[in-house]
């Protein structure tokens, strides 16, 4: 951040002989402002288009891991059903023995 002051006071701080130096290099001031203008602009429209970049990642993001909650539950059902058919079929396999097979 730049703070500009005026002339008399710095002319005041900087002591005797700043008057000429200061007149000096008082035209060259402005030039280096447009000097810059358009490398400012440039870095203003980068940034604007890495913020919109990132706002467009962001709901692609958001969008890629939203879940449908309809779906999430049949998926959620038909796992608990395959769990309930494993402990059957395990409880049903722990009972099992030539014995009772034969009879």
């Amino acid at each position: 951040m730049r703070v500009e002051v005026p002339a008399q006071v710095a002319l005041e701080v900087e002591g005797p002989g700043a008057r000429a130096r200061h007149e000096a290099h008082a035209d060259e001031e402005p030039d280096a402002r447009r000097d810059h203008a358009p490398g400012e602009a440039r870095v203003e429209d980068a940034a604007a288009r890495l913020s919109a970049r990132g706002t467009a990642l962001e709901i692609a993001r958001n969008d890629m891991s939203a879940a449908d909650p309809y779906e999430t539950a049949t998926k959620l059902q038909n796992v608990q059903l395959q769990l309930e058919t494993h402990y059957t079929l395990t409880a049903r396999l722990s009972r099992l023995s030539l014995t009772e097979y034969l009879r």
